[in-house]
């Protein structure tokens, strides 16, 4: 993902910030927001003035599953270590769970 100034009044607004999104080498798609599927348009490269590259942050993967265990209807006390991506404000938070049957299913 890239950051670019519009440099083309008759497109978008001039010297207004955009996410540039590469289509190909000459094209971009250009939004307002860092997400590729908000754009407004896909206009040619050149139109920008390019200001910023911006790395896509890698989400860890899945940790392996540990055998642990648990007592059926105990109550216990946990950490999220990994969750994904957009429920990401969860990591690190305590909870309450009950383990309520067989599988890695508990209920919060």
């Amino acid at each position: 993902m890239l950051q670019g100034i519009c440099l083309d009044s008759e497109i978008l607004p001039v010297e207004e910030t955009f996410f540039l999104f590469p289509v190909g080498d000459d094209l971009v798609y250009a939004s307002g927001f860092p997400r590729k599927s908000a754009h407004t348009g896909c206009f040619q490269k050149d139109r920008f003035q390019i200001i910023e590259m911006i790395e896509p942050v890698e989400w860890p993967p899945e940790p392996t599953k540990r055998a642990v265990e648990v007592e059926l209807n105990a109550i216990y006390t946990t950490k999220l270590i990994w969750c994904w991506k957009s429920s990401k404000k969860m990591i690190g938070q305590t909870y309450f769970v009950i383990a309520r049957g067989s599988r890695s299913h508990v209920d919060v």
